[in-house]
Protein backbone atom coordinates (compact mmCIF):
# COMPACT_ATOMS: atom_id res chain seq x y z
CA UNK A 1 0.00 0.00 0.00
CA UNK A 2 2.90 2.43 0.80
CA UNK A 3 4.57 1.81 -3.07
CA UNK A 4 1.33 2.07 -4.45
CA UNK A 5 1.10 5.36 -2.51
CA UNK A 6 4.55 7.18 -3.49
CA UNK A 7 3.33 6.08 -7.23
CA UNK A 8 0.60 8.09 -7.48
CA UNK A 9 0.55 11.79 -8.64
CA UNK A 10 -1.50 14.47 -7.08
CA UNK A 11 -4.75 15.65 -9.12
CA UNK A 12 -4.38 12.93 -11.20
CA UNK A 13 -4.80 9.77 -8.87
CA UNK A 14 -5.32 11.53 -5.23
CA UNK A 15 -5.63 15.45 -4.27
CA UNK A 16 -6.26 17.13 -0.78
CA UNK A 17 -9.56 18.31 0.15
CA UNK A 18 -9.16 21.55 2.27
CA UNK A 19 -12.44 21.26 4.27
CA UNK A 20 -11.92 17.74 4.93
CA UNK A 21 -7.66 18.11 5.72
CA UNK A 22 -7.57 14.55 4.42
CA UNK A 23 -6.04 13.26 0.75
CA UNK A 24 -9.36 11.64 -1.49
CA UNK A 25 -8.87 9.43 -4.37
CA UNK A 26 -9.57 11.02 -8.02
CA UNK A 27 -11.58 8.82 -10.84
CA UNK A 28 -12.49 10.18 -14.27
CA UNK A 29 -11.57 13.95 -13.13
CA UNK A 30 -13.84 13.94 -9.79
CA UNK A 31 -13.10 13.08 -6.36
CA UNK A 32 -14.23 10.35 -4.71
CA UNK A 33 -15.42 10.78 -1.11
CA UNK A 34 -16.61 7.88 -0.32
CA UNK A 35 -13.64 5.52 -1.60
CA UNK A 36 -11.66 4.42 0.24
CA UNK A 37 -8.14 1.97 -0.16
CA UNK A 38 -5.31 0.71 2.81
CA UNK A 39 -2.68 3.34 0.27
CA UNK A 40 -4.84 6.02 0.66
CA UNK A 41 -5.28 5.67 4.55
CA UNK A 42 -1.16 5.41 4.89
CA UNK A 43 -1.00 8.72 2.54
CA UNK A 44 -2.79 10.98 5.05
CA UNK A 45 -1.09 8.74 7.81
CA UNK A 46 2.19 10.05 6.76
CA UNK A 47 1.07 13.16 6.08
CA UNK A 48 -0.16 13.87 9.67
CA UNK A 49 -3.59 14.20 8.43
CA UNK A 50 -4.79 11.88 10.59
CA UNK A 51 -3.44 9.84 13.84
CA UNK A 52 -4.67 6.33 12.80
CA UNK A 53 -4.91 4.14 9.67
CA UNK A 54 -8.44 2.28 9.34
CA UNK A 55 -8.16 -1.30 8.00
CA UNK A 56 -11.42 -1.71 6.26
CA UNK A 57 -10.32 -4.18 3.58
CA UNK A 58 -11.52 -7.72 3.72
CA UNK A 59 -10.19 -10.55 2.56
CA UNK A 60 -11.86 -13.99 2.30
CA UNK A 61 -10.50 -16.58 0.38
CA UNK A 62 -10.29 -20.28 0.14
CA UNK A 63 -7.97 -22.90 -1.63
CA UNK A 64 -6.00 -19.70 -3.27
CA UNK A 65 -2.56 -20.57 -3.58
CA UNK A 66 -1.53 -16.66 -5.56
CA UNK A 67 -3.19 -14.76 -2.58
CA UNK A 68 -0.97 -16.61 0.36
CA UNK A 69 2.12 -15.51 -2.02
CA UNK A 70 0.77 -12.32 -2.18
CA UNK A 71 1.28 -11.47 1.14
CA UNK A 72 4.74 -11.65 3.38
CA UNK A 73 2.84 -12.69 6.36
CA UNK A 74 -0.57 -13.49 6.64
CA UNK A 75 -2.26 -14.30 10.27
CA UNK A 76 -5.50 -15.90 11.17
CA UNK A 77 -7.27 -17.54 13.76
CA UNK A 78 -9.97 -20.84 12.64
CA UNK A 79 -11.74 -23.23 14.44
CA UNK A 80 -10.29 -25.79 12.06
CA UNK A 81 -7.69 -25.75 9.43
CA UNK A 82 -8.40 -29.56 8.12
CA UNK A 83 -6.92 -32.60 8.12
CA UNK A 84 -3.30 -34.00 9.25
CA UNK A 85 -2.45 -33.97 4.96
CA UNK A 86 -3.56 -30.50 4.53
CA UNK A 87 -2.05 -28.86 7.44
CA UNK A 88 1.02 -30.52 6.74
CA UNK A 89 0.78 -29.39 3.05
CA UNK A 90 0.26 -25.44 4.29
CA UNK A 91 3.10 -26.40 6.22
CA UNK A 92 5.19 -27.39 3.82
CA UNK A 93 4.49 -25.32 0.80
CA UNK A 94 3.60 -21.91 3.28
CA UNK A 95 5.50 -22.58 5.80
CA UNK A 96 2.84 -22.10 7.98
CA UNK A 97 2.50 -22.63 11.68
CA UNK A 98 -0.19 -24.15 13.86
CA UNK A 99 -1.15 -23.81 17.52
CA UNK A 100 -3.72 -25.08 19.79
CA UNK A 101 -6.50 -22.80 20.74
CA UNK A 102 -7.93 -22.91 24.07
CA UNK A 103 -11.46 -23.46 24.25
CA UNK A 104 -14.19 -21.13 24.58
CA UNK A 105 -14.62 -19.37 28.40
CA UNK A 106 -11.18 -21.84 29.22
CA UNK A 107 -9.32 -18.23 29.62
CA UNK A 108 -11.88 -16.19 31.47
CA UNK A 109 -10.11 -15.84 35.18
CA UNK A 110 -12.81 -17.63 37.59
CA UNK A 111 -14.96 -19.59 34.71
CA UNK A 112 -14.71 -23.36 34.91
CA UNK A 113 -15.94 -24.79 31.21
CA UNK A 114 -18.70 -27.01 31.70
CA UNK A 115 -19.20 -29.59 29.44
CA UNK A 116 -21.88 -28.89 26.84
CA UNK A 117 -25.09 -30.71 27.22
CA UNK A 118 -28.44 -30.46 25.30
CA UNK A 119 -31.04 -29.12 26.91
CA UNK A 120 -34.01 -30.40 24.46
CA UNK A 121 -36.43 -29.49 22.12
CA UNK A 122 -39.94 -28.31 23.00
CA UNK A 123 -42.71 -28.23 20.57
CA UNK A 124 -45.80 -26.11 21.87
CA UNK A 125 -49.15 -26.19 20.46
CA UNK A 126 -49.01 -22.39 19.53
CA UNK A 127 -46.95 -19.28 19.37
CA UNK A 128 -48.00 -18.19 22.56
CA UNK A 129 -47.24 -21.35 24.31
CA UNK A 130 -43.83 -21.55 22.84
CA UNK A 131 -42.89 -18.27 23.70
CA UNK A 132 -44.09 -18.95 27.02
CA UNK A 133 -41.73 -22.13 27.13
CA UNK A 134 -39.15 -20.55 25.57
CA UNK A 135 -38.98 -17.87 28.31
CA UNK A 136 -39.30 -20.20 31.05
CA UNK A 137 -36.22 -22.28 30.06
CA UNK A 138 -34.11 -19.13 28.76
CA UNK A 139 -34.93 -17.52 32.80
CA UNK A 140 -33.82 -21.19 34.03
CA UNK A 141 -30.91 -21.57 32.52
CA UNK A 142 -29.08 -17.91 31.67
CA UNK A 143 -27.38 -17.53 35.15
CA UNK A 144 -25.34 -20.71 34.55
CA UNK A 145 -25.05 -21.04 30.46
CA UNK A 146 -24.76 -18.92 27.71
CA UNK A 147 -28.58 -18.82 26.34
CA UNK A 148 -29.29 -18.04 22.87
CA UNK A 149 -32.79 -17.73 21.26
CA UNK A 150 -33.60 -17.02 17.73
CA UNK A 151 -36.72 -15.46 16.72
CA UNK A 152 -38.24 -15.15 13.76
CA UNK A 153 -38.79 -10.86 14.20
CA UNK A 154 -38.16 -8.06 15.85
CA UNK A 155 -41.31 -8.14 17.93
CA UNK A 156 -40.98 -11.78 18.82
CA UNK A 157 -37.18 -11.14 19.81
Amino acid sequence: AYQTSTKWVPQQDFTYDKRENRYYRVAAGRIQHSGWSLALEIKNFLDNLTNQVAYKERLFTMNRPHVFRKYHRCIGLSGSVGCDSERQYLKQVYGAQFFKAPGFLTTCWGVVRQEIAPRGVFLEEDAAAQFQRASELAFKWHSKVPVLIIADDREMA
